[in-house]
């Protein structure tokens, strides 16, 4: 799992996983949850491939830089964590090879589709008949206090037929709280790896 970078106290600069994923990671895929560095400089892909039997792309607030996939920057599309960029191409394309297992969560689905020329639109919610994937906010516009309701279930998803979720989750459809807020414009090779899903109103 990739750290995310994040500012401790507005100075301190620290990287994260949400404790929801290595829980998964130790009671669903009955794995030892391991946490790498975000960071090109001091991550070497090759060597950690080495040690790891799968990796988890996991969710982080920061956006792929639209640089990855041939669009202007803008300021409502920020923050971004190039850092985490740089490493989560070069694993991805890594695993692929390799072989090895590689699941991305949220951002860490849009950074599998980014590696392999995806693009992505930066407002899901913006497009027509979308729905607002967005963490529920209060009349004040802050985050929901209660975990409950921001986990909660939002819609149904189906599995299209050779998804291969099909045949780990040995269902078709499943609840889901979210899915990413990003559009895929431009599938790319990625949708050759049949991980596709679609809403269910």
């Amino acid at each position: 799992m990739i750290g995310n970078i994040h500012q401790i106290e507005g100075g301190y600069t620290a990287q994260r996983v949400g404790e929801r994923n290595l829980q998964a990671v130790s009671t669903v895929a009955d794995a030892l949850p391991m946490m790498h560095a975000g960071a090109p400089d001091i991550t070497d892909i090759e060597t950690l491939l080495e040690v790891v039997d799968g990796v988890l792309l996991t969710g982080a607030r920061p956006n792929v830089h639209p640089s990855y996939f041939g669009t202007e920057p803008h300021p409502s599309h920020e923050p971004y964590d190039e850092n985490r960029d740089a490493v989560a191409r070069k694993l991805t394309r890594a695993c692929i090879d390799r072989g090895i297992p590689a699941f991305g969560v949220c951002r860490g689905f849009q950074e599998r589709c980014v590696a392999f020329g995806s693009s992505l639109h930066p407002e899901n919610r913006n497009l027509p008949r979308r729905m607002n994937y967005r963490v529920p906010r209060l009349e004040s516009g802050e985050r929901h206090p209660y975990s409950e309701v921001v986990l909660a279930d939002r819609h149904g998803i189906n599995l299209l037929p050779g998804a291969f979720l099909i045949s780990y989750l040995a269902v078709r459809q499943f609840e889901s709280i979210r899915s990413t807020v990003k559009a895929l414009p431009t599938p790319g090779i990625a949708s050759s790896l049949r991980v596709w899903w679609k809403t269910v109103p």
